[in-house]
């Protein structure tokens, strides 16, 4: 499963392409000591971004995605 690190101000987000996972909306979930959210990528899958720790700022995760979304060329 293809992945990478992004480095925030609050520390790494672990961001995850899951081409073989659709959702229809964002979701978020806060499952086994991981917060995040999923989100779906029109023709490719979704897009997990997460943090580990309780005190993870789900506004800052949504921004990742965001950013990481619109920074990948999904060809």
């Amino acid at each position: 499963m293809p992945h990478l690190v992004v480095q925030t101000e609050a520390g790494p987000v672990t961001v995850m392409v899951l081409t073989h996972e659709s959702v229809m909306s964002s979701e978020q979930f806060d499952e086994q000591g991981y917060r995040g959210v999923i989100v779906p990528v029109q023709g490719h899958g979704s897009l997990a971004v997460l943090e580990r720790g309780p005190s993870t700022d789900i506004k800052a995760i949504e921004a990742v995605a965001a950013r990481v979304l619109g920074a990948i060329d999904w060809t």
